[in-house]
């Protein structure tokens, strides 16, 4: 484990932890670096003028440009240079003085420098470089309503149209004040579930950097942090179609009319991989079942019952959808009671029985067995 004892503020301020700490209160960082500094109260002043350090700059950038940076930068390079030409013609200067302003004036160009860039690579709002969330809004801010969630719980947001959102701490949405009379267009950084009333003359769009979400009535997750390799959606209930755009990619109206790269059912999310650029569909990892928990319980209790219909009460249940050779399975029977357990377990308790097994391709299961006698 990295030793924190012996840092100075520069130190600090070039620790992607600790700035994720004071930038986004992360909770993993948060619980090291709360429980560190109540350890160690003897640096809780070096922290607290980091971490002041650290806003202030954030704060700066939406007074500063990116050039004027730049130059304030070059200012204090210069100013250093300067500084030790002073030292070496000046012999009468006390060399005590002039090193430690030259110490002064290097760590303030490489602390900001390197804040800057982490702030660059890593913040939601970083500096001279928009976020596709910025980019898409810029144009349109006083007609939108932009909520920020800044606190440790999640703030539930109500829409123009009574649609719902869950916006988890870190994340932040904006959206027209009305909606237009064709679409309903929210636009998300971070992460936020999203339970949307259902409308069929307005389908219902999500920008979330790389990905679009077009449903007309569902709920869903979608997790899109500026920092994180990849953007997910998570479908709980409906249908929506996913579409990639590229960062820079204005929302269309032909989107609401091509056709999607893919769809998504219940218990299904897609995952975009920013470094592959790649979109891959999968199940999520515990599947709910969809309809209601009474309903379940009758549906799963099994006596010489074809297999056919066990996979077919599962696709009902769950809404995934069970692919096997059903001739092969025909005489194949189950009896056993499945209320208990996720979806997996039953699937593995059905296979064992029959002496099949299963595998998880592209966001369904697909059976292999042999024939039962």
């Amino acid at each position: 484990m990295q030793d924190y004892t012996n840092y100075t503020i520069k130190d600090f301020i070039l620790d992607d932890s600790f700035c994720r700490w004071v930038l986004r209160n992360a909770s993993e960082d948060a619980v090291f670096w709360e429980n560190w500094i109540h350890e160690h109260p003897q640096h809780a002043e070096v922290v607290a003028d980091a971490c002041d350090l650290i806003k202030k700059v954030r704060d700066a950038q939406d007074n500063l440009s990116e050039n004027e940076l730049r130059e304030e930068l070059k200012r204090l390079t210069k100013s250093r240079k300067e500084m030790d030409a002073s030292q070496v013609s000046d012999k009468t200067t006390p060399k005590l003085s002039l090193a430690w302003l030259w110490r002064v004036a290097a760590i303030l160009v490489i602390s900001i420098a390197g804040l800057v860039f982490y702030l660059s690579k890593n913040s939601a709002l970083p500096f001279g470089n928009y976020s596709a969330y910025q980019q898409r809004i810029e144009s349109k801010k006083d007609l939108f309503q932009e909520v920020l969630n800044d606190d440790k719980t999640p703030k539930v947001v109500t829409l123009p149209d009574g649609s719902k959102i869950i916006l988890k701490m870190g994340s932040r949405v904006s959206f027209l004040k009305v909606f237009s009379e064709k679409h309903r267009d929210v636009y998300l950084s971070g992460e936020a579930f999203f339970d949307v009333v259902k409308d069929p003359t307005k389908p219902f769009v999500v920008y979330a950097n790389e990905l679009a979400t077009k449903v007309l009535g569902t709920s869903f997750t979608i997790s899109s942090y500026e920092k994180d390799k990849e953007v997910k959606v998570i479908v709980k209930t409906g249908r929506v179609s996913v579409f990639s755009l590229n960062k820079e990619q204005e929302p269309a109206e032909q989107l609401l009319t091509e056709e999607a790269q893919l769809i998504l059912t219940p218990n299904q999310q897609v995952v975009f991989n920013r470094d592959e650029n790649r979109l891959k569909r999968s199940l999520v990892a515990i599947p709910e079942p969809i309809k209601p928990i009474s309903s379940v319980h009758k549906s799963l209790v099994f006596d010489r019952t074809p297999i056919s219909q066990v996979f077919d009460s599962l696709e009902e249940i769950y809404g995934i959808s069970m692919t096997y050779d059903n001739e092969l399975l025909l005489k194949c029977q189950l009896t056993a009671e499945l209320e208990k357990g996720t979806l997996f377990e039953k699937l593995d308790l059905i296979c064992k029985a029959i002496e099949a097994r299963y595998e998880l391709i592209d966001g369904q299961v697909v059976i292999y067995g042999k024939r039962c006698n």
